[in-house]
């Protein structure tokens, strides 16, 4: 069932069973049309997603790689230690 559909049958349902007043009857779409265009807070669980994949990236990836990742911190705390 489409979106509009359902907010059709929705509103046709608030006129049957609540009878409404013709004015808040309007006062209801109103309310479902802003609601099914709003499309505010999308973009931040886009980001979400986005933040998810990339930590789930790292993760396997120092997985992945863990003992070149510590065989490379290992090296460089020689180097640093030698230097000192």
């Amino acid at each position: 069932m489409e979106k509009r559909e359902w907010r059709d049958d929705c509103i046709r349902l608030c006129e049957r069973y609540c009878a409404l007043e013709n004015d808040m009857v309007d006062t209801i779409r109103a309310l479902f049309a802003t609601l099914w265009t709003d499309d505010e807070g999308q973009d931040l669980a886009e980001y979400a997603l986005l933040l998810i994949l990339v930590a789930v990236l790292i993760v396997t990836a120092v997985t992945a790689f863990r003992t070149q990742i510590s065989t490379a911190f290992s090296r460089a705390t020689a180097v640093l230690a030698t230097t000192s």
